[in-house]
């Protein structure tokens, strides 16, 4: 176990330093520093918010433009917290509430308050296919994850792996069944190009689910969305 620490007072003494010119991956204490720097700067009452909106006049049921979804970075759809499907079955009411039932445009998604770097600059590349690593967004489910589901089949065969949402990212499967149980073994890599899932299943194993990255957060986001409106009956063209 490495440590690299160093504390200092308001004054800039310094309190305590072990190591502290080592540079070392600063994981989960970076939020320590971020959420000094919100409660410093940002009102008690501030939120982050995600708005939708219809860009357009609504004719007899008909929106005559697009729905617009604007995002600040909220965490908070989050099976953790507020379930993302219940957030959004809650949007859709709203939507047909408005008197919303077609939508003439297009679901458009804005997530430019954050950058397209999801990650910064020099990121452990054994880290993209874990889901406490997953990319930066400003629209964001689940930590920008989404889910993967592996079944093994035949022994010999390609295993049987879905994405969820669907569509949600593209798939290289190069994972194979196995008969034995002890070599199951599921490696989950993530890039710009889709989700890479390899290793061995065992034949037995069926559904078995995990977190990967998103590589396109928002779009994850809008296929929940667009899932929900379609639930309550509201059409896209």
């Amino acid at each position: 176990l490495k440590a690299s620490v160093l504390l200092v007072d308001a004054a800039g003494r310094v309190l305590f330093s072990h190591d502290s010119r080592e540079a070392l991956v600063p994981a989960s204490l970076a939020k320590i520093a971020v959420v000094a720097a919100c409660l410093d700067h940002l009102p008690g009452d501030f939120e982050l918010r995600t708005r939708l909106y219809a860009a357009g006049r609504v004719e007899n049921g008909v929106l005559r433009g697009s729905l617009v979804v604007v995002g600040e970075g909220d965490v908070g759809i989050d099976h953790r917290m507020d379930a993302p499907e219940k957030v959004f079955a809650r949007w859709a009411e709203a939507v047909v509430k408005a008197g919303i039932r077609r939508v003439e445009g297009d679901l458009l998604l804005d997530a430019t308050r954050f950058s397209d770097r999801g990650t910064p600059p020099g990121y452990p590349p054994e880290l993209k296919g874990l889901s406490y690593a997953a990319p930066v967004s400003a629209l964001s489910v689940d930590g920008s994850t989404l889910k993967v589901s592996v079944s093994g089949r035949k022994p010999g065969r390609p295993a049987k792996v879905v994405v969820v949402p669907a569509g949600g990212a593209r798939v290289r499967n190069k994972l194979v069944t196995t008969a034995v149980k002890k070599s199951h073994l599921v490696h989950i890599q993530t890039g710009d190009d889709g989700v890479l899932v390899r290793g061995r299943c065992w034949s037995k194993v069926r559904g078995r689910t995990f977190r990967a990255p998103a590589p396109r957060p928002a779009r994850v986001f809008g296929l929940l969305l667009a899932d929900a409106l379609a639930k309550a009956g509201v059409t896209l063209d």
